[in-house]
């Protein structure tokens, strides 16, 4: 019994954490620049450089894990920042949209 409610108590606990992931990226568009510490985005109204670190996680649309070296020119991604957004934010989580 007491396993039981251990295990259902942390199960609602990693289902609302799942759920507050902000849905909307911060930023989303098409790579036209990559570096080892960043990748710059091109989003509709403008170019922005994202710092990608190894706090980055990095994803492919379908949820399988990926690599920061996977992150190439032309690829359409979706960005979520890490923290307030600076001049020079950093991505928490990239995925590749394709």
């Amino acid at each position: 019994m007491k396993r039981t409610l251990i295990f259902l108590v942390a199960l609602s606990l990693f289902l609302t954490a799942c759920a507050t992931t902000a849905p909307t990226p911060s930023l989303r568009g098409t790579i036209t620049q990559r570096t080892d510490a960043a990748i710059v985005v091109k989003a509709e109204d403008a170019e922005k450089t994202v710092n990608v670190n190894r706090g980055t996680l990095v994803y492919w649309e379908n949820g399988l894990e990926a690599k920061r070296a996977d992150l190439t020119s032309g690829q359409r991604v979706s960005v979520w920042y890490n923290g307030v957004e600076a001049a020079e934010p950093t991505a928490a989580r990239i995925v590749i949209e394709n």
